[in-house]
């Protein structure tokens, strides 16, 4: 029963390294992308590449020639791969050269490599590749030799991603979140401010109300003073004019 178990467990653990393995091996494969593929006279040619990177990063790139089936022989002569980026967008800089001369293009050959992308390159980089060579043929006529001499093909290439930019444009976000947030704040402050200007009117109009309230009771003050004046004055008049009036004798 335990070897049982065992079995099982070595089964399903195989299982799953064989879908670790697979799923990585998808995982690399996806990150690569056909650039350039290319049919020359007795050749042909194909370059894959990273498909994007970003500056400071690594591009890892493996180019193939294959010699076509057709032909006798093929001879380089010159074979050059040349890698360009742009400096902020706009300058070009080599960023990677390679070269390789005189050599028979007996069966498939492949080139791999990786290199670092410098700072401040940023966009598509750009493929060359330089190469001169010569095919054999061989048909009813004779044996035939071709010559291709100085022949140019270009591609583009890895896209990398222009970070500086993002950078950029995430401060601005952060900016514009920061003005509406201040912006938003100045909106309550101004209606904190009109509700308090509003309570300062409403205050003095109050305070006006109230004054002539006031004034109003200074008068009737005023005037209740000068009864009772005149109203003192008439008692202590009428008396002395009483007190005074002549005594009738019967």
């Amino acid at each position: 029963m335990k070897k049982n178990e065992l079995a099982i467990s070595l089964i399903v653990t195989t299982l799953l390294l064989t879908l670790m393995i697979t799923v990585k091996a998808n995982a690399q494969t996806n990150d690569m992308k056909t650039f350039a593929d290319f049919k020359m006279p007795g050749i042909l040619i194909k370059v894959n590449a990273t498909s994007e990177t970003r500056p400071a990063e690594e591009i890892t790139f493996n180019l193939s020639l294959v010699p076509e089936a057709n032909v006798d022989s093929v001879m380089i002569t010159e074979f050059n791969l040349t890698v360009y980026g742009y400096i902020n967008g706009t300058d070009a800089v080599k960023i990677y050269d390679n070269s390789s001369n005189n050599f028979e293009l007996i069966e498939t050959t492949y080139y791999s490599d990786t290199f670092l992308v410098p700072e401040q390159v940023i966009g598509v980089t750009y493929g060359e590749i330089a190469l001169d060579y010569n095919i054999t043929v061989t048909d009813i006529h004779g044996i035939h030799t071709y010559l291709f001499k100085e022949i140019k093909l270009g591609f583009t290439m890895t896209v990398v991603e222009d970070i500086y930019r993002e950078s950029l444009e995430e401060q601005l976000q952060n900016l514009r979140n920061d003005f509406d947030e201040l912006n938003q704040t100045y909106l309550q402050m101004k209606n904190d401010y009109e509700e308090l200007n509003q309570t300062y009117w409403q205050i003095k109009q109050d305070y006006e109300s109230l004054s002539g309230v006031q004034s109003e009771l200074d008068n009737t003050r005023t005037a209740v003073v000068i009864l009772a004046v005149v109203t003192v004055f008439f008692v202590a008049t009428t008396g002395y004019l009483v007190l005074r009036r002549p005594k009738n004798y019967w």
